[in-house]
């Protein structure tokens, strides 16, 4: 149960709310050590770097695809990950989810980079449908102008719109990976 929460602005992006939100909670509830724990949402370069300053502990969702290339590489490539987690089950599914991860210190963090075979499906499929929504759209380019990043496509020229392949090649190398970013003492990966 949460212990209280604050209203913003429905226009302000969550990140923006960060560094006040943590303060007034620190305060309100005189707390000194702490662990933030937060989706990939919260995590930009300034609350990051927020975070590592203050000396909070932290354990929060990981942007893979805006680390530096030669990061992202070593964490998408399948022959670093020397770890395997097996779920028992999750809700009503029976049947356990193999999780392989690999972990990474970079930036004053660890990071737990994740593949699953069930997730690298479930992000093809979500990728196959926003390319048939792609071709629908493609019949009615006035729908098009603030929609088509979102189905892997690119204005060319005027309102000609083409299904970005580069786009696609590159969404696809992601298939199955996450990742979470970690700092906190006497915390390890296996955690």
């Amino acid at each position: 149960q949460p212990i209280g929460y604050k209203l913003y602005s429905g226009d302000l992006w969550e990140g923006y709310t960060y560094t006040e939100m943590v303060e007034s909670l620190k305060k309100e509830y005189q707390i000194e050590n702490i662990v933030l724990v937060a989706d990939r949402g919260m995590l930009n370069t300034d609350n990051l770097q927020v975070t590592v300053d203050k000396g909070y502990e932290f354990i929060m969702g990981e942007r893979l695809k805006v680390l530096p290339k030669p990061i992202q590489a070593r964490l998408i490539d399948l022959d670093n990950y020397h770890h395997q987690w097996m779920s028992s089950s999750v809700g009503s599914e029976r049947e356990p989810i193999k999780v392989r991860y690999t972990v990474l210190e970079y930036n004053e963090r660890k990071i737990i980079a994740t593949y699953s075979e069930k997730r690298a499906e479930k992000d093809r499929q979500e990728r196959e449908e926003k390319l048939r929504k792609a071709e629908l759209l493609l019949k009615n380019p006035t729908q098009l102008k603030k929609k088509a990043h979102h189905y892997y496509l690119k204005n060319t020229e005027g309102e000609k719109y083409v299904v970005d392949t580069e786009k696609i090649k590159r969404s696809e190398k992601y298939d199955g990976f996450l990742a979470i970013a970690y700092h906190a003492k006497g915390l390890s990966h296996e955690q």
